[in-house]
Formats: structure tokens, C-alpha cells, sequence
């Protein structure tokens, strides 16, 4: 899939509530705050409600096209279509940096599931694209902006939820 957005089922459903939250309660609310701007100040031009309410409908007009145009991209990422023989998008890997001899574990999410959580890891960012393909025994070098790692794969398994 071109430019495919890759997200969990539980994130996918979280934007798709976003979206019709949007269209069935915010929008109307705002088709009604326009309504009533109109009616209480005598029409729409020099209407400071009116500008206010139509400036607010825009905004959610917006968030409203742009989640259309993100869902419509969506690869869900699924527990079955998850392949733990080597590292991939909704994986949870072990990997052993073998300069500092530190374990850590990574999950590997899509980009709008990666956040501060330092184990979360976008598979668009440079760790991530490192690790993903390698199979366990398997070492990445990879450039990151704070230096080179070298990582050890030590284990690879289903995330589940990421």
C-alpha cells in the first residue's frame, strides 16, 4: 500500500471515534453557534460571533477532511499478520548494546502510536529503521543523532496492543 499509515486496531478505532465525534456532535454544534450569531446580531457581516463561529467551523472542517484523508491510508497491523522471525512494525524486540553491554526492549509502532515513552519507537525513526528486518543473533549498526549503535538482537516477539 503507497504511503500506507500503519496502526493498531485499538488506534484505528480511537480515530475513527475522533472523526465521528466531529461530524455528528461537533459540527452541528457549530452549524448551531453560526445559527445563533445570526440570529442575535442582526446577520453576518460585522458579526463578531458570526466570524467567531464561522472561524471555529473551519477549524473543525479541517481536523474533519484531514482524518478522512488519514483513515483512508490505514494498514491495520494485526497479531496475525505479525512475523516474529525477524523485526518488524508491532514487534516488541530485545535487543544487548554491545558498546555499553545495557539490555533494553524496543516496540516498534507506526508514527502516530510512537510517543515519549522511550520504548515506543515510530518505524519511520532512524532506530527503528535499523532494526527492522533483523533476525535474532543478528547485530544493526545504526546511525542515530547522538552517535553509532551497535545492537545485539536477542529476542523478538508479538507487542500485542502497542
Amino acid at each position: 500500500m503507497a504511503n500506507a499509515v500503519y496502526l493498531s486496531r485499538t488506534k484505528f478505532n480511537d480515530l475513527s471515534q475522533k472523526l465521528n465525534n466531529l461530524k455528528t456532535i461537533e459540527f452541528p454544534k457549530s452549524r448551531e453557534s453560526m445559527r445563533v450569531a445570526i440570529e442575535t446580531g442582526g446577520g453576518m457581516h460585522d458579526n463578531a460571533s458570526y466570524e467567531h463561529a464561522a472561524m471555529q467551523e473551519r477549524v473543525l472542517l479541517t481536523q474533519i477532511s484531514e482524518l478522512e484523508q488519514l483513515l483512508s491510508k490505514v494498514k491495520i497491523i494485526d497479531d496475525s499478520d505479525i512475523d516474529t522471525t525477524a523485526v518488524h512494525i508491532g514487534t516488541r524486540v530485545s535487543v544487548k548494546n554491545l558498546d555499553s553491554n545495557k539490555e533494553r526492549h524496543y516496540v516498534i509502532t507506526g508514527a502516530y502510536e510512537a510517543g515519549s515513552d522511550s520504548n515506543t519507537v515510530s518505524y519511520l525513526a532512524p532506530l527503528a529503521k535499523g532494526l527492522i528486518g533483523k533476525k535474532v543473533g543478528e547485530i544493526a549498526e545504526i546511525q542515530i543523532p547522538k552517535g553509532r549503535l551497535r545492537l545485539k538482537i536477542l529476542a523478538i516477539e508479538k507487542a500485542n496492543e502497542w
